[in-house]
């Protein structure tokens, strides 16, 4: 899921830069799985469909209490990835987040639930 392309803005600080370039790989692909099987685990159990980076964050602490609760920032950027990557996208659709504010909603594309599938055919089910 990964790609080549630096994870930091021409515009962002050097330290933003220096992150970027320490995120090996591995790291990466795994956080993006992680993302995705979020979002579409949200979607699922929302009644409208989709989901906001605020709701991914909350079902990713809610499904893995074992792993470190994800940062908004971090949920954010793997998002970005998923969409470079076609298998996430804006649905177009605004709810109203903690903050008060309106976030988009977010849904997994075909392309995102086939890659789901080949991971969970590949891998097994994800570890509970």
């Amino acid at each position: 899921m990964t790609d080549t392309e630096t994870r930091a803005r021409a515009t962002d600080p050097d330290t933003s830069h220096d992150a970027a370039a320490s995120l090996d790989p591995a790291t990466l692909a795994a956080q993006q799985l992680r993302v995705l099987r979020a979002l579409h685990r949200a979607s699922q159990r929302h009644a409208e469909g989709g989901c906001t980076v605020s709701e991914c964050v909350t079902r990713m602490t809610l499904d893995e209490p074992h792993l470190q609760v994800p940062q908004r920032n971090i949920v954010g950027r793997r998002i970005t990835d998923l969409v470079e990557l076609g298998l996430v996208a804006d649905s177009g659709e605004r709810r109203m987040a903690p903050t008060r504010r309106n976030q988009i909603v977010w849904c997994v594309l075909n392309d995102g639930r086939a890659a789901l599938e080949f991971v969970a055919r590949r891998d097994g089910p994800p570890a509970s």
